[in-house]
This record gives structure tokens, sequence and C-alpha cells, in this order.
């Protein structure tokens, strides 16, 4: 799963956020991508609220000494991330029943 993927999931699965088809291409919200969820921490954070909305209980962590993030919603902790966006975005995956790897 590439980053695009991981952001669209996020983006019409979890956030809930509109698309238009315009001959093939997905836009959302006027744009051919969706936000960064999965590389931008303040848009990572729109996915920590949406789940607090919901609420799921989430747990951003810095791994000491490993220089690794790793994010846990509701007990389920996922694998070590390279970022803190990362991180967020394959607990929230996890946690609405979509396959991640990290």
């Amino acid at each position: 799963m590439n980053l695009r993927e991981i952001n669209v999931l996020i983006a019409e699965k979890l956030m809930n956020v509109d698309f238009e088809d315009v001959d093939g291409v997905r836009y959302y919200e006027g744009h051919c991508d969706p936000k960064q969820y999965s590389g931008d921490i303040s848009a990572a954070w729109e996915v920590v609220v949406k789940l607090s909305e919901q609420g799921l209980y989430t747990r951003v962590s810095n791994v000491a000494g490993l220089g690794k993030w790793r994010c846990a919603t509701n007990g389920r902790i996922t694998d070590f991330c390279e970022t803190a966006p990362m991180a967020i975005c394959l607990a929230a995956l996890n946690t609405i029943g979509i396959g991640f790897i990290a």
C-alpha cells in the first residue's frame, strides 16, 4: 500500500471526504489528491480527533532509542513507523478494519 492509497482510504473511509469523479480522476475538495494524512502531522491530528469523536482513545508515542513511532487505538498497536503521521494512519485503518503493512 503506497502513501497515496493510505491517504485515499483515510479520506474516504474514515474522514468521509466527498470526492468528485471527473473523467476517471477523483477530486477531493477540488484537488487530485486528498490531504496528506500519512505525511503531515496537522492532517494526521484530524484523524486523531475523528477517532476521538467516535469514542476511540488514541495514544501516539516515540520509542526511545529507536527514533520510531507507534500508535495505539483502543489497545491495537501499530508496528514501528518512521513518522508519527504514518503510525496514526495505520492505527486508524486497523481500527476501521482495513488491513495494512507497516
